[in-house]
């Protein structure tokens, strides 16, 4: 594609004309380099036209678009990159680091020349983040200069290193790298992130890249020649309108990723079209999160379309546009496979209780390993409550349930909702009924912090958070201390275990604990006497020579039932 790059602006030509021009212009370049200068194009239509310095503006935006048109047609091949790389890294072999970078920056640069070995992690950021990493041997944060060199000095010594593990590199969407207050700063950036490119991509031990708030930042040369990468996050980052491109394009060159994390990266309208379907040529994708990104429907039937899909562990497609159409689509995908443990359809709040029934029937299919599901702010109510309850009570896999954020927190769910749930997980109908119920589901809270046993907790029944906080214990201990609680401190529920006579004592042992003799007690003394069980008070009737040694709980005598 030839582009257009003004040269003079002549003095009878229409400044608005020009100024769309360079837009244009720069648009155009800002598509195909990944979106790195849709700041310029901005800039440009922000132009006042009767502003005496206009003209100039426009004059210096048009040397910027005849530099970035040059850059532009060296990237694909990289050979102008490749020469300064090389260039660089021949000097950084007799240089003095404190000449190159900040005094706070020295020591860490000198620990990737010198490949340090127990430097795995690398922040490469804005001067607030230092803090975090201090006393962290294992960890560093590099606060680079991004109009100076020594933010291209840091690309070289990462391509250098042959021992860091993880790359985590940070803009801002207001200051910090890429926010360069004058146009000739915005190129130096431009050009210095450039050489920093060029020298990261020489890296091959990195296995994991992240990247939050970049603003305008090509991140393809990344994945130039590592194939060791297996993790891959982007969070946040203004890629000016050429997102999907971008990120599709980072997909296809790197073939190797487990675990792909992309929040928060498109411009608005924006559709992951051809991101998803880059997702075809990862065959070892574990963990995948599609989190604001305009996720709607077509995009979940292509998902769904996808083979990799049922190999998922973890599938994150929260805040994005999905009905009951697109779950049906997805559960329908995953149900094919049995390795999906999480899935996070929260903050879609079109699903209603037609997408519910669809999840309902794979959480109760023997297909179905997920130990958590987030439904947040999903549109919930008790309709929904009672859908998901009746699937928990023939589900004994799922952990965590999130309907709300914490227990204190708005939702759909009334007392209804949550009494049908409370029944699922401790039905008092009777013993047996207990023992049953789900023994397995410790929260619905995301936060996953529960208000004392007792205290308020708005319209969720202090029962059930009893039977959560039960449930963390394990199944068996959970079944034990519901039954207790339900049953043993009543007539009614003692009755259960005496009509079931002698026999029963076995099962109430495995019921008691030290603690909890009282309860045998009471067992014992309401077994009829000619059973041959005698409480411990009789026994001074029977002779001294049937008394047995004083325990610290109760004394129980155990005679054999005369024939």
């Amino acid at each position: 594609m030839e582009l257009y790059v003004p040269g003079e602006i002549m003095d009878d030509q229409p400044r608005a004309d020009a100024a769309e021009a360079v837009a244009t212009t720069l648009d155009s370049v800002n598509r195909q380099l990944g979106g790195m200068v849709g700041v310029y194009s901005t800039l440009a239509r922000s132009v006042t036209i009767d502003d005496a310095a206009a003209n100039a503006d426009l004059q210096a935006l048009g040397r910027i678009s005849k530099e970035l048109a040059s850059m532009q047609r060296h990237w694909e091949g990289s050979i102008q990159l490749r020469n300064y790389a090389e260039n660089y890294a021949e000097r950084a072999r007799s240089i003095d680091i404190g000449t190159i970078t900040s005094s706070a920056n020295v020591e860490t640069l000198q620990r990737l020349w010198d490949n340090d070995s127990g430097l795995t992690k690398l922040v490469v950021g804005r001067e607030v983040q230092r803090g975090l990493y201090e006393g962290i041997e294992s960890a560093a944060c590099y606060c680079p200069s991004t109009i100076n060199e020594d933010l291209r000095w840091a690309g070289v010594f990462i391509g250098h290193n042959t021992n860091l593990r993880e790359l985590v590199f940070c803009g801002h969407h207001s200051r910090g790298i890429f926010a360069a207050k004058s146009t000739a700063d915005a190129f130096a950036e431009l050009d210095n992130y450039l050489q920093f490119l060029s020298g990261v991509s020489h890296n091959t031990s990195i296995v994991s890249l992240e990247f939050n708030e970049l603003t305008n930042g090509d991140i393809r040369a990344f994945f130039a020649n590592n194939r060791n990468l297996r993790r891959v996050a982007s969070f946040d980052c203004e890629f000016g309108g050429g997102g999907d491109w971008l990120l599709s394009s980072m997909l296809r060159g790197c073939q190797s990723l487990e675990d792909i994390r992309l929040t928060n990266n498109l411009g608005e309208g924006e559709r992951p079209t051809t991101t998803i379907e880059a997702l075809s040529t990862q065959t070892q994708l574990e963990y995948l999160a599609l989190s604001v990104m305009n996720v709607g429907n077509a995009e979940c039937r292509a998902l769904a379309e996808l083979p990799v899909i049922s190999n998922l562990r973890t599938l994150n497609l929260s805040v994005n546009n999905i009905d009951d159409a697109g779950v049906e689509a997805l559960v329908g995908a995953v149900a094919n496979g049995n390795k999906l443990c999480s899935f996070d359809l929260s903050h879609n709040r079109s699903i209603t209780t037609r997408g519910l029934q669809s999840l309902a029937v794979f959480l109760e299919s023997s297909q179905c390993n997920l130990l958590r599901l987030s439904l947040l702010s999903s549109g919930v109510d008790d309709e929904g409550a009672n859908i998901l309850g009746m699937a928990l009570a023939n589900n004994r896999k799922l952990k965590f349930l999130e309907l709300v954020v914490n227990y204190y927190s708005y939702c759909l769910i009334t007392a209804q909702g949550w009494s049908a749930l409370d029944d699922v997980l401790c039905n008092t109908s009777s013993v047996q009924a207990t023992s049953q119920s789900n023994h397995i589901l410790t929260s619905f809270s995301h936060e996953n912090i529960a208000p004392s046993i007792g205290g308020e907790s708005g319209a969720i029944p202090s029962s059930l958070v009893y039977s959560l906080e039960m449930n963390k214990r394990g199944a068996m201990e959970a079944a034990r201390r519901k039954i207790i609680r339900h049953h043993l401190g009543s007539d009614e529920g003692m009755g259960y275990f005496v009509d079931m006579g002698p026999s029963a004592l076995p099962h109430l042992l495995a019921c008691v604990q030290l603690d909890e003799l009282s309860l045998l007690y009471r067992f014992v003394r309401s077994l009829p006497s000619e059973l041959g069980i005698v409480p411990a008070a009789e026994t001074a009737q029977m002779g001294p020579q049937r008394k047995r040694k004083k325990t610290s709980g109760p004394t129980l005598c155990i005679e054999s039932a005369k024939k």
